[in-house]
């Protein structure tokens, strides 16, 4: 028994004589998840100088690395779940899905990877390009396209295009070639009708992402060619040909489909998503605005890698987008100028509507002077003799035939109210 006793004390003995330098060996080690957790709560903010403190060796451009991603890619929100590490010695390594809500385009998921290491009991993220995306390589940048689908057609009755596709010219800033940011918006203001607040946020746009054409007003080649030699020149903006909108048909139908051109602030907050500064939309009280996402459907897109000469290097994620749908009306092309032609004497104001009284169905709607207000939809006037409709008809089915006199007073009392004539 006493040998025992003795055993147990020298052991206690040596552990104390061993003094702080053995303690760590009882304690538990520390683990990676904690500081990879940090590390991507701080990334779905944005506070880089939090992400960088978690970081081994982080480069000297850290935060810009991450903020060029943010504005190449439009980026609007960013979320970021760990998953379970793999610990190997003193090196570990997390999976992560990250979620990047990209503006206008939508959602973009990913699997990423953190890379840690042990330095004096302290896990840190080993940082490279791959952090922020696997495929990412030194040298390498993000980009990303977003295209509209050609806009659908406004159909007449007889299936004829009274607004479809045709020559445009888009006209974009590109925030690297401009010398004079003033000479850019007084250019797209005065020559291009753009608005200063639309041309101011380009120009801005433009400064952020210096090495991408940021899009400001697609105009139709006719437009684009009588100032052309006005703008042109000006340094800081380029023109790209494509296809856009272009209306046919009776000239009276151009009120009534309205138009296309810039998206406005004031459209932006409507709309919402998926639409941007640079984007066409309906505008006007016609068709093309009042079925906007049925005519344009959505965009679509990718998000890409690129090396240091822009040529892309591959693409990461695509969005499909969806094709608009033609818009079928009921206006009758062969009415509608019948229709003209009855007003066209006219010097006054006038509008005429011709209705297909078996359906209610519009067979043409024409306002005296073509252009200009729609008052034959818009207006609002007193009934006058075009109620006369509606009396005649309740007299015929009373019993009264069309060559029965009627009386015709100066007023009426209905329901204890009192009705001028």
């Amino acid at each position: 028994m006493r040998r025992w006793v003795i055993i147990g004390v020298v052991a206690v003995v040596v552990l104390a004589a061993a003094g702080a330098g053995a303690w760590w060996l009882l304690r538990p080690k520390a683990k990676p998840e904690p500081v990879a957790a940090a590390y991507l709560e701080a990334w779905g903010r944005k506070d880089w100088a939090a992400m960088q403190a978690q970081v081994a060796a982080p480069p000297a451009d850290f935060a810009k690395r991450h903020t060029d991603m943010v504005d190449a890619l439009r980026v609007a929100g960013a979320s970021f779940t760990p998953g379970t590490a793999t610990v190997t010695d003193d090196r570990a390594e997390l999976p992560f899905q990250a979620k990047l809500e990209l503006r206008a385009l939508g959602e973009w998921p990913y699997q990423g990877l953190l890379r840690l290491v042990r330095r004096d009991d302290r896990w840190l993220v080993d940082w490279s390009p791959a952090t922020l995306h696997p495929d990412l390589a030194e040298g390498q940048r993000f980009q990303r396209t977003r295209t509209w689908p050609e806009r659908a057609p406004i159909l007449a009755a007889d299936g004829s295009e009274l607004a479809g596709p045709g020559p445009v010219v888009t006209v974009n800033v590109v925030g690297e070639r401009v010398r004079d940011p003033a000479e850019v918006a007084d250019a797209l203001e005065a020559h291009a009708e753009v608005p200063a607040k639309v041309a101011k946020q380009a120009l801005a746009d433009a400064e952020r992402r210096p090495n991408q054409a940021v899009p400001v007003v697609t105009m139709p080649e006719a437009d684009y060619q009588a100032i052309k030699e006005q703008i042109y020149p000006v340094p800081g903006l380029s023109f790209e040909a494509g296809v856009g909108r272009e209306y046919n048909g009776p000239i009276s139908t151009r009120v009534l489909l309205g138009s296309v051109g810039p998206v406005t602030a004031d459209d932006l907050t409507e709309l919402g998503a998926p639409y941007q500064t640079g984007d066409e939309v309906g505008h006007g009280n016609g068709l093309e605005a009042a079925f906007e996402r049925q005519l344009a459907g959505t965009p679509s897109g990718e998000v890409r890698l690129a090396g240091g000469d822009g040529k892309a290097a591959k693409v990461l994620h695509r969005f499909p987008g969806e094709d608009g749908q033609a818009l079928e009306t009921t206006l009758d092309p062969r009415v509608q100028e019948a229709a003209e032609a009855a007003l066209d004497s006219l010097t006054k104001p006038a509008a005429l509507v011709a209705v297909q009284p078996s359906t209610g169905e519009l067979l043409a709607v024409v306002n005296s002077p073509f252009h200009g207000y729609n008052r034959a939809l818009l207006g609002r006037y007193p009934p006058g003799s075009t109620f006369k409709v509606v009396t005649a008809g309740a007299l015929l089915e009373s019993g009264l035939r069309p060559t029965d006199p009627v009386d015709c007073p100066k007023e009426a009392k209905v329901g204890g109210r009192t009705f001028g004539n």
